[in-house]
């Protein structure tokens, strides 16, 4: 988010007419009237940095107690956000869009302040069923429960299971433990006819797929 010109391109932009974090979250924000809007965009640029990180904190601590209908709009934006990332999962096979899992996830996990394990079941056609299992855990460590993930997989009638973790460090490289409960994951997870697709880690700054790494 920091790289002006790379944000533009992503949103399919020249540089000219980028908006910047700024011009989005004034807009964001219209309806407080546009001095107003502009002051309270600046506002929390100054204590949260950028448009995502003050998106992030609407969800862990109500963007430090703004004025309420700040954070009623922050937090309608970006329910509507994950709506549509959200879809984005289930209108095709999740297998066939990495992309859409790991910018799902990345909106959800990348701003959290501990980490927390996803379980996303799949059917036999790879498409997501039942709601995510979810674990949560510190600030640097979350423990993976077999016998719970593979209960509920079994419960969904579920076929493929990916899981999913954040490192609130921003570190994106898989650690022994990653790499060594993953691989216990898949065994038992295996010897249940389940398959485990991905393991994917998320921070603040991107997503990495450890099958996609040559560690699954």
């Amino acid at each position: 988010m920091g790289d002006a010109a790379a944000v533009a391109r992503l949103d399919g932009e020249d540089d000219a007419s980028a908006a910047n974090d700024a011009d989005l979250l004034t807009d964001l924000l219209a309806p407080l009237g546009g001095d107003e809007a502009r002051a309270e965009a600046d506002r929390l640029l100054h204590r949260y940095g950028t448009l995502a990180r003050v998106l992030d904190a609407v969800a862990q601590d109500g963007c430090g107690r703004r004025p309420a209908e700040t954070v009623r709009l922050l937090s309608a934006h970006r329910r509507a956000m994950l709506h549509v990332l959200a879809s984005e999962m289930v209108e095709r096979p999740l297998l066939g869009s990495t992309a859409a899992i790991g910018r799902y996830l990345l909106a959800r996990l990348g701003g959290a302040v501990a980490e927390q394990l996803w379980v996303l079941h799949l059917d036999a056609k790879l498409r997501l069923i039942g709601s995510p299992t979810v674990f949560l855990g510190c600030v640097d460590e979350v423990p993976i429960f077999p016998r719970e993930i593979a209960r509920r997989s079994l419960d969904l009638g579920a076929t493929g299971v990916v899981l999913a973790h954040n490192h609130p460090s921003g570190d994106l490289s898989a650690s022994e433990q990653d790499r060594a409960s993953t691989a216990r994951m898949r065994d038992i997870l295996a010897g249940l006819a389940i398959e485990l697709h991905d393991h994917l880690i998320v921070s603040r700054s991107g997503w990495m797929s450890m099958r996609s790494a040559g560690l699954l």
